[in-house]
């Protein structure tokens, strides 16, 4: 960027993270209980750190952590069983931050942190509540990339503290020999200590005949010694892993490029710099007062920042090593780092926006004989997503009666609506303020659409937007209100009846809280679009579990979904 810019992508965590806490953990995922485990958050804010006694550190990446929910218990009752007799007053689901964690949005994973007392526990849910989502970090340049796996490796140390060097080893093998990774780890001063790990392992079996035909096993234990080699943590700077990352890891093509640009000297000018930056790396389309091009003054502002050699500095030139770090730096990078927090104009209608969107949101694996569940709306939610599906139909069997959320006519379960609503409120608002649309794809019968209605108004309460706010009438030429005018507020899309219909309907809902029963039709709003069902179509949601239904088999079909 030719206008300097401090991109602060590191989050303000709080003390009490910093500090940590001692907690009895559960790993969902391992079924594992460590029992007075110290708690932290890394400083830097890349990583928490867990580190039980006789093992192995813990680390898991922040990026991946969605929440810390306050509800919510482990599913062993054994474990649940053991914190109950540890713990104090409280209980164990009031003493229990768990966190959910994962790589993607359908594969979630648990940990378990039981604190001491409830108070501790509510003050770390709201704190890592307040620091997740670090989306600055995704725009992040490669050094501060680096700066995150030096920082996973100096954490992850093994029960003696010190930095396995298998770790470094896997970090950088892949596609490159282990013994040539070793060589430079050696050439660095990094060969690390050796020490002797003792084991118990059973001998195998040697049976002998006894009397009565009966047989016995003469297994035997014995100690198993292993060598293992291990490295300083102290010794282990970020000085000496850049060096081991492009000792293993050159870029070849900066240095050609380098050679281009300098004409195969070993430095670059400050003239062929400043072409350089305008020519080749500056978006010509770019407004020139807006972002103006590089001159003298800020080129040399980079060779002051980048380079290390101060002859070089002084004469106003850029060596290899000081181009290569700016190339990696956040002046180089591909996005306007000012235009990663809010910017635009909020005030407009809300028609005017391109709105984060989710399709067939309950689903979590194939369109087609998939499984719903209610826990995809959480992780949509705070992801961000402001305008999310729910595909409503009549309840079979068991949930008869009960307004549901499915893919008709797919073979896919089935979660109730008045769960889905429940997710929806504890976070429509957890990561925005801005407005979240419900699209209903409604095909239930009027008495089911009359719960869904008392649902929507009965867990929403005030978030949801019963009514056209006063000064944006629903009328022809009256633009929509924009997001900020809809702040913390639930909206409902639905195919509308006709408006004799609904003025009447909705009179009589708000007066009596309930509608006639009698004749439905020219009630029941039609579906539109891509899964709109013609009338003499079977109208149920799973037609295929009724044995006298007479819809035709699903094979040789093409569906569009």
């Amino acid at each position: 960027m030719a206008k300097e810019y401090q991109f602060n992508w590191r989050p303000q965590i709080p003390e009490i993270l910093l500090k940590g806490d001692v907690f009895d953990r559960y790993d969902d995922e391992t079924a594992t209980l460590d029992v007075g485990c110290p708690v932290r958050f890394e400083e830097y804010g890349f990583y928490i750190v867990w580190e039980p006694k006789g093992k192995d550190a813990g680390v898991l990446d922040l990026l991946q952590v969605w929440e810390a929910r306050g509800s919510g218990t482990i599913k062993d009752l054994r474990i649940v069983f053991d914190l109950e007799q540890r713990g104090a007053k409280d209980t164990v689901e009031e003493r229990t931050v768990w966190i959910t964690y994962s790589q993607d949005l359908v594969n979630v994973n648990s940990l378990y942190l039981v604190a001491k007392t409830a108070q501790i526990a509510q003050e770390w849910r709201q704190a890592i509540n307040g620091v997740v989502h670090n989306y600055k970090l995704g725009h992040a340049c490669p050094t501060t990339c680096l700066t995150k796996h030096w920082r996973y490796l100096c954490l992850a140390t093994n029960e003696r503290g010190k930095i396995p060097l298998k770790n470094i080893i896997k970090t950088f093998s892949s596609g490159k020999p282990e013994k040539m990774v070793q060589k430079c780890l050696n050439d660095l001063g990094l060969a690390g200590d050796k020490f002797i790990v003792a084991s118990r392992v059973r001998v195998p079996c040697s049976w002998s005949k006894v009397l009565g035909g009966l047989f016995w096993c003469n297994s035997k234990w014995r100690e198993k010694q292993k060598e293992r080699e291990e490295l300083d943590a102290n010794l282990f700077t970020f000085e000496k892993f850049l060096r081991l990352y492009h000792k293993i890891c050159p870029r070849t093509d900066v240095q050609e490029l380098f050679v281009k640009l300098s004409g195969q000297k070993e430095y670059l000018t400050r003239e062929k710099l400043i072409h350089f930056l305008n020519e080749e790396q500056r978006d010509p389309r770019l407004n020139e007062i807006l972002f103006p091009a590089f001159d003298h003054e800020r080129v040399q502002q980079l060779i002051t920042k980048y380079e290390t050699d101060e002859s070089y500095i002084a004469q106003g030139k850029m060596s290899g090593d000081g181009f290569l770090r700016f190339l990696m730096s956040d002046e180089n990078s591909p996005v306007f780092l000012a235009r990663t927090n809010l910017h635009q104009d909020m005030d407009q209608p809300l028609c005017h926006y391109y709105i984060n969107s989710s399709h067939n949101t309950y689903l979590i694996g194939r369109q087609y004989g998939g499984k719903s569940s209610t826990e995809i709306y959480r992780q949509v939610l705070i992801a961000g997503c402001r305008c999310i599906e729910l595909d409503c139909w009549d309840g079979t069997g068991e949930n008869k009666g009960e307004p549901i959320i499915t893919h008709g006519k797919a073979m896919c379960t089935d979660v109730f609506f008045k769960d889905v609503l429940y997710q929806i409120r504890d976070t429509a608002f957890a990561r925005s303020d801005f407005p979240v649309i419900l699209s209903f794809e409604n095909h239930c019968s009027k008495s089911n659409q009359l719960k869904m209605a008392k649902y929507c108004m009965e867990i929403f309460g005030d978030l949801l937007l019963g009514k056209p706010l006063d000064d944006f009438a629903l009328e022809p030429g009256v633009p929509l209100p924009s997001p900020n005018r809809l702040k913390k507020k639930i909206l409902i899309k639905n195919k509308r009846l006709r408006p004799d219909v609904e003025k009447q309907q909705l009179e009589q809902f708000l007066r009596e809280g309930k509608l006639d029963e009698d004749d439905e039709i020219g009630e029941t709003p039609e579906v539109v679009g891509e899964d709109a069902l013609p009338s003499h179509q079977d109208q149920r949601a799973h037609p295929e579990q009724d044995p006298n239904s007479q819809t035709p088999p699903l094979s040789g079909k093409k569906f569009y979904m």
